[in-house]
């Protein structure tokens, strides 16, 4: 009964007609009482009779000048791909294939599979509910291998193309910084991502920061706090108009992350006098021929932002002097700070606190006095006359 069965099975299959190949099909039937294992078999059978078939079919039609019958894909080959995907995109990028890089394409395999899984595990994070947003071992890999594909080829559209250019929630983004920066971090990877991603953010507040955006800064400072005074706090301060909620974030990374030696330059660059470009990438906090200083930018805030960082008695070169004395010069002539009393405070701050490092700057600070106009103004022109 079994070998009829499989032999039924084969003149079934061997009977079936193709275009332009063979017979008519022939209607089979299993014989009644035929058992589950007989059925398997004859099953068998016909699977291997229809490849041995396909393939002469393909051979006869390669013979034409035809092309080949295409096969359809099984489930198990597409789950296949799909994982070859999600492998190639977790690979690091190699230098030899960065976006843009010589002898390259744009459009990178490897790196366009990273952002892609990037952006989807980015997405997901931001959909899960308030306290479970996290970044699996997939969207970890890719984040490292965007970061480093972008930070070495420049290529900040690559970002933007993982997503992390977008307006991404706060708790997503500490998630980021942390899985991107530790303490083996690179310079230059925390610097990427002080300027892409907390600049942005920083830049963007508008009401009072959340507890996330703290912990991200917070975190990056504890890592590489140069970093994030240079590539993300800095820019900030060169723009006018410092808002009341970013003067308060300032302060409290001034007193509680930023160490006692980069608060001269986090104050020079309160007060315009950047360092140049070797002090920015190489060199220490003070500088040796500071850029001339801005004050004219200041506003209320700027100016709470410079007493809390004096509060802290930063050891100030001459440097750093220069610039302060400028910049009290220049913001004596704005409008809005020349009646302050805020202002005239800092003056008096400054002038008791460096008084002997300020002699050399005293007609700038003279004329700084000359342009208040608050109930101090008769102390302060006192105080600055006795250095």
């Amino acid at each position: 009964m079994e070998m009829q069965s499989v032999v039924g099975a084969g003149a079934g299959v061997a009977g079936r007609k193709r275009p332009g190949v063979g017979p008519e099909p022939l209607a089979t039937a299993e014989p009644e009482g035929a058992s589950k294992r007989q059925r398997r078999k004859a099953a068998v059978s016909l699977r291997l009779l229809d490849d041995e078939e396909d393939s002469l079919v393909e051979k006869r039609e390669g013979e034409a000048g035809q092309p080949g019958r295409a096969r359809a894909v099984s489930p198990r080959q597409t789950a296949g791909s799909a994982a070859g995907l999600a492998q190639e995109a977790a690979k690091p990028a190699q230098p030899s294939a960065l976006p843009g890089g010589e002898g390259t394409s744009e459009g990178d395999t490897s790196t366009v599979a990273a952002a892609a899984a990037l952006r989807q595990a980015l997405a997901a994070a931001a959909a899960a509910a308030p306290g479970e947003a996290c970044l699996d071992m997939e969207g970890r890999q890719a984040l490292d291998s965007v970061l480093s594909t972008a930070g070495a080829a420049g290529a900040t559209a690559l970002l933007a193309q993982a997503g992390l250019a977008d307006k991404l929630p706060d708790e997503v983004l500490l998630l980021v910084v942390r899985e991107a920066v530790g303490a083996s971090t690179s310079f230059a990877r925390s610097s990427l991502v002080a300027e892409a991603l907390l600049l942005r953010a920083l830049r963007a507040l508008d009401s009072a920061p959340s507890r996330a955006l703290a912990a991200a800064l917070e975190h990056l400072a504890s890592h590489n706090p140069q970093a994030l005074l240079r590539s993300c706090l800095q820019p900030l301060l060169a723009a006018p108009s410092l808002n009341q909620h970013q003067a308060e974030l300032l302060t409290r990374l001034a007193k509680g992350s930023l160490p006692p030696s980069l608060l001269p330059e986090l104050l020079m660059a309160a007060c315009g006098g950047f360092a140049d470009s070797a002090m920015t990438h190489a060199g220490g906090p003070h500088a040796e021929h500071p850029a001339q200083p801005s004050g004219a930018n200041w506003n209320e805030q700027s100016v709470g932002l410079l007493q809390a960082v004096l509060a802290l008695k930063p050891d100030l070169h001459q440097a750093s002097l220069q610039s302060l004395a400028l910049a009290l010069q220049g913001a004596a002539a704005v409008e809005q700070l020349r009646g302050s009393a805020k202002f005239a405070k800092l003056m008096m701050t400054a002038v008791r606190q460096y008084g002997s490092g300020l002699q050399e700057h005293k007609a700038a600070l003279q004329a700084a006095a000359a342009g208040t106009k608050s109930f101090m103004d008769k102390s302060l022109a006192a105080a600055v006359a006795k250095l």
